[in-house]
């Protein structure tokens, strides 16, 4: 099953804005996107480089 969802899954998804139908984000190659936390229950640890889960520990390394 593995090996078939590997084989016939899409290179690229391009998500669209609801309400202008203009392109929102590309999903392809090494894209990388951000939210704002409610919606990013994990992350990168920036020491670790390890993804782990969010919690209001990590807001410490928030800039700002």
């Amino acid at each position: 099953l593995v090996e078939w969802a590997l084989r016939t899954v899409p290179s690229k998804v391009t998500l669209h804005n609801s309400r202008t139908g203009k392109v929102a984000m590309r999903l392809e190659g090494n894209n990388a996107y951000f939210g704002t936390g409610s919606d990013t229950p994990f992350f990168i640890d920036p020491y670790t480089q390890k993804r782990i889960p969010a919690s209001k520990k990590q807001w410490r390394w928030q800039p700002g």
